[in-house]
């Protein structure tokens, strides 16, 4: 499962990098600090959740000549550590990439999530906040903040599996992925 995560994950990084190659400029790569304490009650209304990683995430920016970034991708391997308000903690591993490839023109980026792990943030088209674990692959539009894991979506396709991490949390259930 691994090796062919891995090999669909840089396919999908090799799809969005091509076209943008002869611009590139620079090249950064920087640890992201895990998520510490991450407050869940935009996402889980009324809860007092939080979520914690134990290691960091590895962030890749390419930019072009003008500075602009024209890719990112952001590595996560790790233990997350959702915490209910009375202090029950759930454990679940995650092995995930993200692509974002911003929009030229300014609008909606462009975003590749691939693997097993939790996504949360806001349908900008009505659905609300969400906080999901998901097993597959979701691509989206919207915007993604890399140190936070904020998305704000104009859209979503999962094709996977996906559970509701709300109702997990708060059940004490173990989603399946």
């Amino acid at each position: 499962m691994r090796r062919t995560l891995t090999a669909t994950a840089l396919a999908l990084v090799a799809t969005l990098f091509v076209g943008v190659q002869p611009a590139l400029a620079a090249l950064l790569i920087e640890q992201i600090p895990a998520y510490a304490r991450q407050d869940l009650s935009p996402f889980c209304v009324g809860s007092q959740d939080v979520v914690d990683q134990r290691d960091p995430r590895t962030l890749t920016t390419l930019t072009d000549r003008k500075g602009s970034v024209v890719l990112q991708a952001l590595k996560t391997s790790t233990t997350d550590l959702f915490t209910r308000g009375d202090g029950t903690v759930m454990d679940l591993q995650e092995t995930s990439l993200v692509t974002v490839r911003p929009d030229p023109r300014g609008g909606d980026a462009t975003i590749v999530w691939l693997g097993r792990g939790a996504i949360w943030g806001n349908d900008k088209t009505g659905g609300g906040p969400f906080l999901l674990w998901v097993t597959g692959l979701v691509v989206m539009k919207g915007s993604f903040d890399p140190k936070t894991g904020i998305l704000a979506l104009t859209s979503k396709t999962i094709v996977g599996q996906q559970t509701d991490l709300c109702e997990a949390i708060d059940e004490g259930l173990k989603p399946r992925h």
